[in-house]
């Protein structure tokens, strides 16, 4: 897999970082965890993405971590580069933010101690507050980069003027530990409706945000940068678009229900027949292209991807050397 160096990261990275969001839960079991990683490891992977938050859901504590920070016991603390992150509002009073400095120490503290490190690579607020001046968190950023709890690091949900407003502040001061942003971004977009019944606050990707990487040199790394693999199954199920419109499908119980209402929205079906085209015509696989959607861009584009089968993660690591129209990628975004 190919390596990238980008600004502000504690070494090289991989082409696409493995999402480990469903670790300990029924589908990725520890021994299945452990399993992925050696093989993440074996293809060239060198970066993972987790967060304080993850399987919190499962047992109440940070098992994502724990489970990843067992598999580097045994592996060594240095097989892979670990993202994670802190601050995320707390399931219980998910109106209350955790955007301060005493949340992300402790949040830190918890991560360190489970992923048995001196320090995290990369850490990420996993939210943004905007009655914070951007100025308040970018120094305590600084501060727990300089006391050595951090090595760089990132914003989750965080809209392009706070991006832009935390870029000028780090050049004004000469910080250096700014490394990159994850906001939601795939070539498939859920429906209007799908997003007003969803967490307001996830932020999505936007031309701006766009704009401030290529002038930043910032590196993008989306989470649910396969669109939870809604092109891979309207292709799998036979559909067959056009003007936005469904004309046929081959398996409709697979795109029905909550899909159906989800991703089979006009904006999202004239996005599939785009893509759907290019693949009939190149040979390129949907998954290929979905990835490659992030890749093939003119800056750093990290796509955060997951999956529970081995051959699946085989053919996203694979999808990092196809490359996708910078024609094409412009066309399916102005949709």
């Amino acid at each position: 897999m190919k390596t990238l160096s980008i600004p502000n990261a504690p070494g090289p990275v991989s082409a696409l970082c493995f999402g480990t969001a469903g670790f300990g839960g029924e589908r990725i079991p520890e021994e299945r965890a452990f399993a992925l990683l050696d093989l993440w490891r074996e293809l060239g992977g060198i970066l993972v993405d987790t967060a304080n938050v993850y399987g919190r859901w499962v047992d109440g504590t940070n098992l994502g971590e724990r489970i990843i920070g067992r598999w580097l016991a045994s592996r060594g603390k240095r097989a892979l580069t670990v993202a994670t992150k802190c601050c995320h509002y707390d399931a219980k009073a998910p109106q209350v933010s955790r955007v301060r400095e005493d949340c992300a120490r402790r949040d830190i503290e918890e991560s360190l101690s489970a992923l048995g490190l001196d320090a995290l690579d990369v850490c990420w607020l996993h939210r943004d507050d905007p009655a914070v001046p951007v100025a308040e968190i970018v120094g305590f950023c600084e501060r727990l980069r300089d006391e050595g709890l951090i090595r760089s690091y990132g914003f989750s949900n965080w809209t392009a003027d706070r991006l832009s407003a935390a870029w000028a502040l780090c050049r004004e001061k000469g910080y250096r530990g700014l490394m990159g942003v994850q906001n939601r971004h795939a070539a498939p977009v859920p429906s209007e409706a799908a997003l007003a019944a969803g967490d307001p606050t996830l932020v999505g990707f936007s031309g701006a945000q766009a704009a401030f990487h290529r002038e930043t040199g910032i590196a993008e790394l989306p989470f649910s940068a396969l669109g939870q693999g809604a092109f891979v199954r309207m292709a799998r199920a036979g559909a067959e678009t056009r003007n936005g419109r469904l004309v046929s499908v081959r398996d409709e119980a697979a795109l029905g229900g909550d899909f159906a209402r989800t991703w089979l929205s006009e904006r999202n079906l004239r996005r599939y027949e785009r893509m759907a085209d290019f693949c009939a015509g190149s040979g390129m696989d949907m998954t290929a292209a979905c990835v490659a959607f992030h890749t093939s861009r003119d800056y750093p584009d990290i796509p955060v991807a997951a999956t529970s089968e081995p051959a699946h993660l085989r053919r996203l690591a694979a999808a990092c050397d196809e490359t996708l129209p910078a024609a094409l990628i412009a066309a399916v975004e102005a949709l």
